[in-house]
């Protein structure tokens, strides 16, 4: 699936949003020392280390999460290559879709969160 935007610029802005919620929504599970601790923070900071600006946003368990999300960046699109599955992508219980996800990561955007 594919989402294009004005700007790499803004498509990069959007990546990591989405990066972001799926972060939250994403049911902590464990996983030995990297195991969910509650009082991780849920902010960007979390999520940099998954995010490479102009090339993608890639994220396996992030801080005893499942969040299982790529998105590569190509230019001023964001494309996105399976369909999320609960029981892969734990995020996909809050955004069903990548389109959902990609939405509600432009609202964010829009915002200026």
């Amino acid at each position: 699936m594919e989402f294009e935007f004005e700007s790499q610029e803004q498509a990069d802005k959007v990546a990591e949003a989405a990066g972001l919620l799926a972060y939250r929504a994403a049911i902590p599970m464990g996983l030995g020392f990297l195991h969910y601790r509650p009082d991780d923070p849920q902010d960007a900071e979390t999520i940099k280390p998954h995010v490479r600006p102009g090339k993608e946003v890639y994220m396996d368990y992030v801080s005893g999460r499942m969040v299982k999300l790529y998105i590569k960046v190509d230019g001023n699109r964001l494309i996105t290559h399976d369909t999320p599955s609960y029981d892969y992508q734990s995020w996909c219980n809050k955004y069903p879709t990548y389109a959902d996800l990609i939405g509600a990561a432009k609202e964010l955007v829009g915002k200026g969160v």
